[in-house]
């Protein structure tokens, strides 16, 4: 697995300092902020970029709102987050140990550029770490073949901590009403 706890530090400090509106002509000036390019301008689900980033696949993804209102209030495309690869596998699949380990490192890094990370919220995802700002939370979120650090609208970021406390309170609930059925 390809990693760049560097430049994903670098980010990171610059995203918890950027004067974010959460609008689409941030990602002009979030790409100038750190020397990025647009790659892909596609307006509906939002651009992808081309980073400056050490990894295999050097790609960060906007995702604009689906929310009607949100985008109607706003008038333009509002920002939901955007998913940075800051590690990748490549053509090989890394080991658990491997993906764990570079995890570890991503996380004490970032602990030593923005502060501890922050205090659990319910309904947030146990396996991500959170940094939480008034205008940003970042977030590094392990998966199997990469590691992503999320930059995150704090709006929509209450809304996902909302939806896994009402997963996490109504998980067991299905099950009892299959009992009360038979």
């Amino acid at each position: 697995m390809k990693a760049d706890i560097d430049g994903a530090a670098r980010i990171a400090r610059i995203a918890s300092e950027f004067g974010w509106t959460w609008t689409d002509r941030d990602v002009a000036r979030f790409c100038e902020a750190t020397q990025w390019s647009i790659v892909d301008g596609v307006r509906g689900s939002g651009p992808t970029l081309q980073t400056n980033l050490d990894v295999h696949q050097p790609r960060c993804h906007v995702v604009f709102t689906r929310r009607f209102m949100d985008r109607q209030a706003g008038g333009g495309g509002g920002i939901d987050e955007m998913r940075i690869y800051v590690a990748d596998s490549g053509q090989t699949k890394p080991t658990k140990a491997q993906s764990a380990a570079l995890h570890h490192q991503l996380r004490e890094r970032l602990a030593k550029e923005l502060g501890p990370v922050s205090e659990y919220v319910f309904g947030e995802d146990l396996d991500n770490d959170y940094w939480r700002f008034p205008k940003v939370v970042i977030t590094v979120a392990p998966h199997d073949d990469f590691i992503q650090l999320d930059l995150v609208n704090p709006r929509y970021q209450r809304c996902l901590d909302e939806e896994g406390a009402r997963d996490f309170m109504y998980d067991g609930d299905e099950e009892e009403d299959d009992e009360d059925e038979d």
